[in-house]
Formats: C-alpha cells, sequence, structure tokens
C-alpha cells in the first residue's frame, strides 16, 4: 500500500546550549529532501568479474525547508546557528510522520522579507529517529 505523502507541516528547533526552543510552520506544498541516513553504497568491480560493497557511514540531513518568519525569528535562528552545540530538530509533515535529529543548521541562514520565509538546511551525524 502506497504512502500518502505530503509537506512538512512544523518544524522545531531547540537550542540545547540555553535551553530555548521555537515551532515554526511551514510553507504549504513545499518539496524538501530528506536523507536518513546510515549507509551510502558503491559497488566496486574486480579484475576477474567478481565484485564488492564498499560502504560509507553517512549523517542524516533535511535540505530546503521553508519556515514562516514571526517576531524574533531571525535572532532566535541565528543564534541556534551560532551555537557552539547542537540543536535538536523535529520536524512533522501533514500525513502525521514525524522525524527527530540532533545536528547543526548549515549554509546561511537567509530571511526572506518579501515572501517571510527563510529556508533552512540542517545536518548531522548519526540518522534520523522516526518519531511517529
Amino acid at each position: 500500500m502506497a504512502r500518502t505523502s505530503g509537506s512538512p507541516d512544523s518544524l522545531t528547533i531547540m537550542v540545547k546550549e540555553t535551553g530555548a526552543s521555537r515551532s515554526f510552520p511551514c510553507k504549504s506544498d513545499d518539496e524538501i529532501t530528506l536523507d536518513l541516513g546510515g549507509f551510502s553504497n558503491e559497488n566496486s568491480m574486480n579484475g576477474n568479474g567478481t565484485g564488492h560493497i564498499k560502504k560509507t557511514r553517512k549523517g542524516w540531513m533535511i535540505e530546503s525547508v521553508n519556515i514562516e518568519l514571526s517576531d524574533g525569528a531571525e535572532e532566535f535562528l541565528q543564534g541556534a546557528a551560532n551555537s557552539l552545540d547542537d540543536c535538536i530538530f523535529t520536524i512533522v509533515f501533514v500525513n502525521g510522520v514525524a522525524y527527530k535529529g540532533t545536528g547543526q543548521i548549515t549554509g546561511d541562514v537567509k530571511h526572506n522579507e518579501g515572501s517571510g520565509y527563510t529556508a533552512l538546511t540542517m545536518s548531522g551525524p548519526g540518522s534520523l529517529d522516526k518519531l511517529s
């Protein structure tokens, strides 16, 4: 049976260093990229025609999530990016599926005052944990 897909509903960020936490609504019909983490596989061939798999560990990544700006959002997000400690990210989709991971905001935190959204990318070591 196929899973019901949907756009992200909300993103919650908790800064471990300060304990500050905020939840942001996500842009409707947004298409994000989600990498659960784990292993990346590469098939290598030997000269005699046999082969082997090379497994490389990789971290998780949530890419291009557009969150709505609200009062103080810019300062909170930059503070999270500036933090020397990891943050805890929880993303919930409209179909009820939720994932949680520990890591950092990666790349620049840029705010689009025209649209009222900020696009974020987050990543971390290990894997995202499915909550529901």
